[in-house]
C-alpha cells in the first residue's frame, strides 16, 4: 500500500517538477559535515548555516589567518610583536571555546 506523501513525491517526479533543481545531480556534501557534528550542536550549526552566519570558532579562525597574514606583510618590530601577542591569545581563546564542545560519539 502506497503512502499519500509517496504517491504525491512520485507523481510529482512524473510530471518532472524535480528535473531542473539546483544542484541536481550533485552530491550532498554538507551531510557530511551535519553528522560528523554531535548531535546536540545540530541544530545550533544548522540555524547559524540557514543564516550564512559561520560559528563563532569559524569566525575566530578566519580571524587568525588574517591577523598571520598582516604578520607576515608588517616590516615594524613594534606592530609585529603586537601581532604576535594578538594571534597567541586569540588561538588560546579559540582551543579553549573547542575544548568546551562535545565530541562526537
Amino acid at each position: 500500500m502506497e503512502r499519500p506523501i509517496d504517491k504525491m513525491i512520485r507523481e510529482a517526479m512524473e510530471r518532472g517538477e524535480f528535473d531542473n533543481l539546483p544542484g541536481k545531480g550533485k552530491p550532498l556534501t554538507h551531510l557530511d559535515d551535519y553528522f560528523s557534528a554531535p548531535a546536540e550542536l545540530r541544530l545550533g550549526f544548522n540555524v547559524l548555516r540557514n543564516a550564512n552566519t559561520p560559528p563563532y570558532e569559524v569566525e575566530m579562525m578566519n580571524e587568525i589567518v588574517a591577523l598571520k597574514k598582516e604578520l607576515q606583510a608588517t616590516t615594524t618590530t613594534e606592530r609585529k610583536q603586537e601581532l604576535r601577542r594578538t594571534i597567541m591569545n586569540k588561538e588560546l581563546e579559540l582551543r579553549m571555546r573547542l575544548e568546551r564542545i562535545p565530541k562526537s560519539r
